[in-house]
């Protein structure tokens, strides 16, 4: 049995496929701006076709979106980062190809976790960040979503970090969110097409790292994680600071904090579409 995971990002489209022998294949369509509705199906598509699954037909398909989805999860309520695809039916964003079989929906933030936890199966209380366009949380207990509403671990990219009285606003309209600090249309338009080197090389000065150590320590009062991992393309590139990064977060932290936790970046761009053919593959309920 072939699972397909389709995870609809800021800037592409990323599929991944896994197959009954337990092997991967993943693709990503071209990059995108502003997408709307149309060109986001027009990258799953390509991205699909991309894999080649010609004799391997998906029998499951999990679909990971950004933003938050109505009661009924058939609809996008809200989506900063793609506000087109606000108000449409998940289901009009989907190839025909792709419509005919059973489609679960997925918060983007959980797939990329859960894409997480299969390449690192860690025992404990797992907390990821899925750093990009946005910053979404997802918590996991040994491998299993726990939720503080029934949908996620809340909306970490709104969080008010702010390092000052002028503090920047972040695109869900919010002054001091640690988006506005973090997210990727801010990093670029502060960094321009030298981000990749810059984060590489922030001193633990820098209002990027301050306001995300700000945030993973709320973080740790709230969720008391084991384990931290910073994913997604922005999550990644911060590999080299993740020292400065940890020792910030540990000046002077809450004792209610776990006393060995660990800190670690993820260089898997495909963790959302992994994560979503696994969770799409699971028996509903589970």
């Amino acid at each position: 049995m072939t699972a397909l995971g389709v995870d609809i990002g800021g800037t592409s489209v990323k599929v991944a496929a896994h197959d009954a022998g337990g092997a991967w294949r993943t693709a990503t369509s071209d990059r995108y701006a502003s997408p709307s509705p149309d060109t986001v199906r027009s990258a799953i598509q390509q991205g699909v076709a991309s894999l080649d699954l010609a004799d391997h037909a998906p029998a499951t398909v999990g679909l990971c979106l950004p933003g938050v989805l109505d009661d009924r999860g058939e609809r996008v309520a809200y989506a900063a980062n793609l506000p087109e695809l606000g108000g449409l039916e998940v289901r009009r964003l989907l190839p025909d190809a792709l419509g005919a079989g059973p489609v679960r929906v997925f918060a983007d933030a959980l797939c990329a976790g859960v894409g997480v936890w299969l390449g690192e199966p860690v025992s404990g209380r797992l907390l990821t960040l899925a750093m990009g366009a946005g910053v979404g949380a997802c918590l996991l207990e040994s491998g299993r979503p726990a939720t503080l509403d029934g949908r996620g671990a809340g909306h970490v990219g709104q969080l008010d970090v702010s390092l000052s009285d002028h503090a920047p606003i972040g695109p869900d309209g919010g002054r001091g969110s640690l988006e506005a600090y973090v997210g990727a249309p801010a990093l670029v338009a502060r960094f321009g097409d030298k981000l990749s080197g810059a984060l590489a090389s922030l001193d633990g000065q820098d209002p990027v790292l301050r306001a995300l150590a700000r945030a993973i320590r709320i973080c740790h009062a709230i969720y008391t994680p084991d384990h931290i991992r910073l994913c997604g393309g922005v999550g990644a590139m911060l590999a080299p600071s993740a020292p400065a990064l940890r020792s910030l977060v540990e000046q002077d932290l809450t004792l209610v904090s776990r006393e060995r936790w660990s800190l670690a970046c993820v260089d898997d761009l495909h963790l959302g579409a992994k994560g979503a053919a696994h969770l799409g593959a699971q028996p509903a309920g589970d």
